[in-house]
């Protein structure tokens, strides 16, 4: 499958980290494959949506690539159907050939002896077209041992199929637990899917990363917004006055955006949109819209950013939605009840739900929800990722049948409220006055 390499036509142009953002990430990584003594051949990178994984996965396999390091790349994409998991395999030892003469030879006559190992099962394929050939370059003692490969799957909750991910998983898991030293460098990056994460807890043998929603990343998020900005200007010298954009609407937009880079692009992308060829305008559109003015002028600005939540929301199971809805309904609201902080835990009893409903319904949600895990629901909180996600749920026009609509929502707290006033009312002050 070509077009899941890290230069297929197919992704142009792909996600990358601005130049000086992702710093500390991308050290890690390139010490880590540079260091033939490193504690791990296998490294997780995980974050939620919109975090910026798959720049991170693009620019460091740009920068392996560089150094004549690159082995193979798989960016997984549901929606353009790069998700078959039998693909995986032929194509990395496809773009492992190219890179790899010696490699190239052995897998050549291993096909030509049999010419329907494409056809056989995943397991087989691994074996023969990954394990086996390396292994047997490494007893030739060959350069490639004392200068490993990286090889990238992206995107990996993208593959279709829970099992067909943890089969990839173990697959790896299992080469780097029993070979030492085997001359390929695994980087998986995902969101932190519950299968995910309780598959790669399991695995001592791989090094896990996050790729946090800190300060780092909200520093990162504003200087790629900021220097955008400058690029504009120098793009625009006869239309852009001096002195924009007004500091505070940077504020509005950097409060908005940060820090998701995934947001960052989107509304840079829309206020630099070469069709327009008018930032000042879009810039004022973007800040409109953010402000929740009346007026707003022109198309959603963040059009590919509902898309994505859509996305997410559409992969809820019908007969579990109306459930997803309530606990949503409630995350949304609740700042209008002032309420202390209620743990995971306390939402089940508010709504009454079982905490197995509730974690069925929120199962497909970890990309944009912070949900603690069931020994954590007592004393941790659901949040949101990022604000936008709540937004969008508000607007009807943004997230069409999945929005969150105000009236219901209020309607269906305020009965569980006054079902808890009620049972309070029976069990523990009936003799009351």
């Amino acid at each position: 499958m070509p077009e899941a390499a890290m230069d297929s036509s197919a992704r142009d142009p792909p996600p990358k980290c601005h130049p000086g953002t992702r710093a500390r990430i991308l050290a890690f990584l390139e010490t880590l494959v540079d260091n033939p003594s490193r504690r791990w051949d296998m490294i997780w990178l995980r974050g939620p949506a919109g975090t910026g994984k798959s720049a991170v996965a693009q620019t460091f396999a740009e920068l392996c690539a560089a150094k004549h390091r690159l082995g193979a790349a798989f960016f997984f994409s549901r929606p353009n159907k790069r998700d078959r998991p039998e693909k995986v395999i032929p194509t990395l030892a496809f773009q492992l050939a190219f890179h790899c003469p010696s490699y190239n030879l052995i897998i050549t006559r291993v096909l030509a002896a049999d010419p329907h190992l494409l056809e056989k099962a995943i397991h087989v394929q691994f074996k023969q077209l990954i394990v086996e050939p390396f292994s047997q370059l490494g007893t030739q003692n060959h350069e490639i041992v004392r200068q490993p490969f990286l090889v990238v799957l992206d995107g990996l909750d993208e593959c279709e199929g829970e099992k067909a991910q943890r089969d990839l998983i173990k697959m790896i898991n299992g080469l780097v637990t029993i070979k030492r030293g085997f001359p390929i460098f695994w980087l998986i990056c995902s969101r932190p899917e519950p299968h995910l994460l309780h598959t790669f807890l399991r695995l001592p043998e791989c090094g896990r990363e996050e790729l946090a929603l800190d300060k780092e990343c909200r520093d990162d998020v504003e200087k790629f917004l900021c220097d955008g900005f400058e690029a504009l200007k120098a793009d625009y010298p006869d239309t852009i006055p001096s002195g924009w954009p007004p500091e505070d609407q940077v504020a509005v937009v950097l409060r908005f955006c940060s820090p998701l880079f995934a947001v960052a692009s989107i509304a840079y992308n829309y206020i630099s949109d070469p069709v327009y060829a008018n930032p000042v305008q879009r810039f004022n559109h973007l800040v409109t819209f953010l402000e929740r003015s009346q007026g707003v002028v022109g198309p959603n600005p963040f059009t590919s950013l509902d898309m994505l939540y859509m996305r997410i929301l559409s992969e809820i199971p019908e007969n579990i939605v109306p459930i997803t809805r309530r606990i949503l309904s409630y995350l949304v609201f609740k700042p209008r009840f002032h309420w202390h902080v209620f743990s995971c835990q306390i939402i089940c009893n508010l709504l009454r739900l079982d905490q197995s409903t509730l974690y069925n319904a929120l199962r497909r949600l970890h990309s944009v929800l912070y949900i603690p895990t069931p020994e954590d629901a007592m004393e941790r909180q659901i949040s949101f990722c990022h604000a936008s996600f709540a937004d969008f749920l508000r607007d009807p026009n943004r997230s069409g049948k999945f929005v969150i609509d105000e009236g219901k929502a209020l309607v269906d707290i305020a009965k569980n409220l006054l079902f808890w006033h009620d049972l309070d009312a029976r069990l523990f002050h009936a003799a009351d006055g």
